[in-house]
């Protein structure tokens, strides 16, 4: 089973409790399941929330990393041009911290319509190595089917 979740709510304080919560409330029950979180736990760009939740998730796998066994990050709508440079080094530390093989690239077509320039010149914006980029962008969430997998690479 495939659990698609759109983490961040409308409260102005999301965050930390927030991700404390379903780290604790949702993903023992989640066991074998694989868990794609949306925007990186955010609703779109690199704020405090998306911050506080994605440090919150580093933390727990710190923890217990069995807890990251089955979870992958979207990028959908995090990285853009509007993007503080301070921000944009902070997702790319959270990145490194719980690992590039965990994010996923992806976008919110068709609200971004020209993806060519969202995979070449926004994505870059994120300070990753080489090595970094290239996994997140081989990445293929692993409860995609085989005939798609092929279709995208």
């Amino acid at each position: 089973m495939v659990i698609l979740i759109h983490m961040r709510t409308s409260v102005p304080d999301f965050g930390r409790v927030d991700t404390e919560i379903f780290i604790r409330d949702v993903l023992p029950h989640a066991a074998g399941s694989y868990i794609q979180v949306a925007h990186a736990a955010g609703w779109g760009g690199i704020t405090e929330h998306t911050i506080a939740a994605l440090t919150t998730f580093a933390d727990a796998f710190d923890r217990e990393p069995r807890l990251a066994g089955n979870i992958y990050f979207d990028l959908a709508a995090v990285i853009g041009d509007s993007n503080e440079p301070t921000r944009r080094n902070e997702l790319a530390a959270l990145i490194q911290r719980i690992g590039s093989q965990h994010f996923l690239s992806a976008s919110d077509y068709p609200l971004a319509p020209d993806l060519l320039d969202h995979y070449t010149r926004v994505y870059p914006m994120l300070p990753l190595s080489a090595r970094e980029w290239r996994v997140v962008r081989g990445n293929i969430a692993p409860y995609v089917r085989p005939g798609f997998r092929r279709s995208v690479r």
